[in-house]
């Protein structure tokens, strides 16, 4: 179960990457609007699906130690 928990998080850790990258480009780009826009949401969905899936991981870690 610890092995399976530590390869997810590292995975998620790892996608982490690409998506604040998604937000680096995003801010080199003036034109065209639409295209910034829809990296920003893009970026942003992921961060928040990838921390919440972090989080779940690290509430089952600590329900796992009592």
């Amino acid at each position: 179960m610890q092995n399976d928990l530590d390869r997810t998080t590292q995975v998620l850790t790892a996608l982490l990457v690409p998506a604040f990258a998604l937000v680096a480009i995003a801010g080199f780009i003036s034109e065209p609007e639409w295209l910034k826009l829809t990296l920003l949401i893009v970026a942003t969905v992921a961060i928040f699906a990838l921390g919440f899936g972090l989080l779940r991981i690290i509430r089952q870690r600590r329900l796992n130690q009592d």
